[in-house]
C-alpha cells in the first residue's frame, strides 16, 4: 500500500489514480503493469452500448498511460451469443490496425500458447506477472495498450 499525497488515504501499490481524493495522479511503480478492467459480459448492455464502452475504455487506457486493458466479454455459453466477444475482438483488430493497442491476446490463448502470445510476452515480459496470465479463459481479452 502506498499513501495519496493529497489526501493521505491508503492506496493499493498498483494504483495510479486515488479513489477516495477522486483522480489525483499517484505515482506507478517502476516495471509495474499499469492495468485496468472492463466488464461488458455481466451488465446487460446492448452491443452499441458496448462498443461505445469498449472505445472509452481503450482511450481512456490511451490517455492514462495504462499499460493493459482487460476486458471481460463471456463467451456464450448457453449454445448461443458470444457477440459481445466477436465485436470485442473485431473491434480490438481495428484499434490495432489503427495504432490506438500494441496488440491483443484472446483469454483461450493466454499463457503462451500461440505464436502471437509468445511474442508479446517477449515484447512486455511483466504479461506472465498477471494472475489470468495461465489461466485459459476463452470469456476475457486482453488488450495491450502501449
Amino acid at each position: 500500500m502506498k499513501t495519496c499525497d493529497q489526501c493521505g488515504n491508503p492506496v493499493p501499490a498498483e494504483a495510479y489514480l486515488c479513489p477516495f481524493c477522486g483522480g489525483h495522479e499517484l505515482e506507478v511503480p517502476s516495471g509495474a503493469l499499469v492495468v485496468s478492467r472492463l466488464d461488458l459480459g455481466h451488465t446487460g448492455l446492448t452491443m452499441a452500448e458496448a462498443r461505445e464502452r469498449l472505445s472509452d475504455a481503450i482511450n481512456v487506457a490511451s490517455y492514462k498511460g495504462e499499460d493493459v486493458l482487460i476486458v471481460v466479454h463471456g463467451y456464450g455459453s448457453s449454445g448461443t451469443g458470444g457477440h459481445i466477444r466477436s465485436m470485442v475482438r473485431a473491434e480490438a483488430t481495428r484499434a490495432l490496425n489503427a495504432g490506438h493497442l500494441s496488440g491483443w491476446i484472446a483469454g483461450e490463448d493466454l499463457g503462451g500458447r500461440s505464436h502471437h502470445t509468445r511474442n508479446l510476452a517477449r515484447r512486455l515480459p511483466a504479461l506472465a506477472s498477471l494472475a489470468v496470465w495461465q489461466r485459459e479463459n476463452p470469456g476475457i481479452t486482453l488488450l495491450v495498450v502501449r
